[in-house]
C-alpha cells in the first residue's frame, strides 16, 4: 500500500515541479488503450515503479520470470512498455546492443527493436500491425542507466502510435507521440544522437 501511495506522490510532484502548465498535462488522461494506466506522460518512474504499474511484475511473479531488457509486453493492459537508454558505453553493453534510438523532433522518436526480432515473429507483427491491432505502446526514455548519484529514472513519454517501420534484426521504427517530449529532453535526445 505505501509503495502506491509513494509512486503517486512522486509523479505528483514531478507535475508540480514540470516544464508545462499542469493543465496541459491531463493528469487523469489515459494511458494506454486497455485502461488507465497509474503512469503519467513526463513523470519520472524507475523500472521498479513502470513494470508492476502495468502488471509486468507482480508479487505473484518472481523477477526472475518478468526480467526486462528493452521492452515488456503487458498482458494486462495490452501494452508495449519500451524502456529506452539514449546513450549507450561499451561498458554498459555490448556491440549488439548499440541501438541507434532518437528523438527525430519533439513529437517523432526512431527506436530500434531487438537484434532478434524478425517481422515476421509474434513480436514484429504486433509492432507492425500496432494501426490495427488495438495495442498501445508506451516509451520510457533516460540519458543513461547511472550517473555520478546511482540508477536514473526513466521519463515516460506516454503513448505513442505507429508511423512507419522498415527492416529487421533490428526492426527501425519511428513513433509519433501523442504529446510533444518536453523540450530539454529533445535536446539531449538530439544530442546524444
Amino acid at each position: 500500500m505505501s509503495f502506491v501511495i509513494e509512486v503517486r506522490f512522486f509523479a505528483k510532484s514531478i507535475l508540480l515541479q514540470g516544464h508545462e502548465p499542469l493543465d496541459s498535462r491531463h493528469p487523469h488522461a489515459q494511458l494506454g488503450r486497455a485502461g488507465k494506466t497509474p503512469l503519467l506522460a513526463h513523470a519520472h518512474y524507475r523500472r521498479e515503479e513502470i513494470l508492476p504499474a502495468l502488471g509486468i511484475r507482480t508479487f505473484e511473479k518472481s523477477p526472475d520470470m518478468a526480467h526486462v531488457s528493452g521492452g515488456a509486453w503487458s498482458e494486462n493492459f495490452r501494452t508495449d512498455a519500451l524502456l529506452i537508454n539514449l546513450k549507450k558505453s561499451e561498458r554498459d553493453f555490448s556491440p549488439t546492443m548499440m541501438y541507434r534510438d532518437y528523438a527525430i523532433n519533439r513529437e517523432r522518436f526512431h527506436w530500434e527493436s531487438q537484434n532478434n526480432t524478425r517481422a515476421s515473429s509474434a513480436v514484429g507483427r504486433r509492432y507492425a500491425t500496432k494501426q490495427s491491432n488495438g495495442t498501445d505502446t508506451l516509451l520510457f526514455i533516460r540519458e543513461a542507466p547511472d550517473d555520478e548519484v546511482g540508477t536514473v529514472p526513466f521519463v515516460c513519454l506516454g503513448s505513442a502510435d505507429l508511423f512507419s517501420w522498415r527492416g529487421e534484426r533490428p526492426m527501425q521504427i519511428t513513433w509519433s507521440l501523442h504529446r510533444g517530449m518536453p523540450v530539454d529532453l529533445f535536446r539531449t535526445s538530439g544530442a546524444v544522437s
